[in-house]
């Protein structure tokens, strides 16, 4: 059994904090892009979207076909097998991968489960094959799941953040609060388990107000459900939401819209073109001078025929 971990908020901290870090974390697809807002802590300072802060330099050393700080990074790992070695970002697109195969790498790229994720032994089959290989090679345990291949990038992902943060006031004592985007075909427990897998990548980096705690999980084994108590990874100050709700509440925050006076009681309709899906929702904003989401008028949806929908909610209200 684990050593009790207490969540970071409830522990004591040994010096005072100076900065609350504010994280907006989209594993897209295709790339993957995280920025940061540092505000002084107990400071009543309204954060503005210029105060926004992209992450860039992520693989430093190695040629990118973007010019200047590269704020945006390939979701994509590199497993070599003789070299006992995981690279990601920029450095797993280094090493071309032939249409034949190679029997010393396994590329890792689009294994995002954008429809939510599959029971155990129903993952795509490159997937299962590549954790089967790789773990007869052990360089992955015995244990693990398909989620390992998605933990392992977000370790790398939040040790970047990590090595960003420390030069710019972080402590191990600072609050940090994460916006992450997900799919929009996902459900509460696709939400659920993502959170677990980036819990667990917290936990390893030692970044955010992570602890384990007990939950109750439901597997499926020849084809019955079953139902088990495991330890289970878990992070505070965490949110999982659409691109489209980002975008919505990225939005009505800006002083440039709100300077616009025509935000109250309207209709809204916002969307992502990303590299996976093309998602497009609509929502209607609340009557108050300083508008806020009040409600949701159609499920967003990457589906060909979500225009038709968002005309027809759009015509309703």
């Amino acid at each position: 059994m684990s050593e009790p971990i207490t969540p970071r908020s409830q522990r004591q901290a040994t010096k005072a904090n100076r900065y609350k870090f504010f994280l907006g974390i989209d594993i897209g697809t295709t790339r993957t892009n995280v920025s940061y807002i540092r505000i002084i802590e107990k400071s009543r300072k309204v954060a503005q979207w210029s105060d926004v802060i992209d992450v860039g330099q992520w693989n430093p050393g190695t040629a990118s076909v973007f010019k200047g700080p590269g704020r945006q990074v390939p979701t994509e790992s590199l497993y070599t097998i003789r070299e006992r070695q995981i690279s990601h970002g920029w450095e797993a697109t280094k090493i071309p991968i032939t249409s034949s195969g190679d029997d010393d790498a396994v590329h890792i790229c689009r294994a995002k489960p954008l429809s939510g994720y599959p029971e155990d032994g129903h993952w795509p089959q490159h997937l299962q094959d590549a954790l089967k290989r790789l773990t007869k090679a052990k360089l992955i345990e015995k244990e693990e799941e398909v989620d390992i291949f998605e933990v392992n990038f977000m370790r790398w992902v939040l040790t970047r953040v990590k090595e960003t943060l420390l030069r710019v006031g972080y402590t191990e004592d600072s609050d940090v609060e994460i916006y992450v985007c997900c799919p929009v075909a996902w459900v509460q427990k696709d939400r659920r388990r993502f959170k677990r897998n980036m819990a667990r990548a917290a936990r390893e980096v030692e970044m955010g107000d992570y602890f384990l705690t007990k939950q109750g999980v439901a597997f499926t084994r020849n084809g019955e459900t079953k139902y088990d108590i495991k330890e289970c990874d878990s992070l505070n100050r965490v949110r999982v939401l659409t691109e489209a709700e980002a975008a919505a509440i990225f939005l009505i925050a800006t002083t440039e819209a709100q300077d616009l006076g025509i935000l109250p009681g309207t209709t809204i309709i916002t969307g992502d073109i990303g590299g996976g899906t093309v998602d497009f929702s609509c929502f209607q904003l609340s009557d108050d001078s300083k508008p806020r989401l009040r409600r949701q008028l159609c499920p967003p949806s990457g589906m060909n025929t979500m225009h038709h929908v968002c005309s027809q909610k759009r015509r309703e209200h």
